[in-house]
């Protein structure tokens, strides 16, 4: 079982391998609740976000309303790039099994 040491590790080593990425700072924050819809169109991968936005009606009620954020596209390599991503996204959420710190 690997430890946080071993996971931090593991991202020190990834993010030295891989160039530098300009634009960081001036990249959109995407938030999203759902995925809508995915599927594949000439090879490229898609898949539709969407999150829940309050808005007000016209008697002064409140109603959630769910629309879409994003679009992203990509090829197959991107996609799998994006899914080997998750996965790890996953694991880092789940916590370890040891004691609290």
């Amino acid at each position: 079982m690997s430890t946080p040491d071993d996971r931090q590790k593991s991202r020190e080593v990834e993010s030295v391998t891989r160039p530098a990425v300009e634009g960081s700072f001036a990249a959109p924050v995407i938030y999203f609740d759902e995925v809508e819809t995915i599927g594949v169109a000439n090879g490229v991968g898609q898949v539709m976000l969407s999150a829940m936005v309050p808005d007000l009606g016209p008697n002064g009620t409140v109603a959630n309303k769910r629309i879409v954020v994003a679009h992203l596209r990509g090829s197959p390599h991107a996609m799998n790039e994006l899914h080997k991503a998750i996965g790890k996204l996953a694991l880092l959420a789940s916590g370890t099994s040891g004691r609290k710190n």
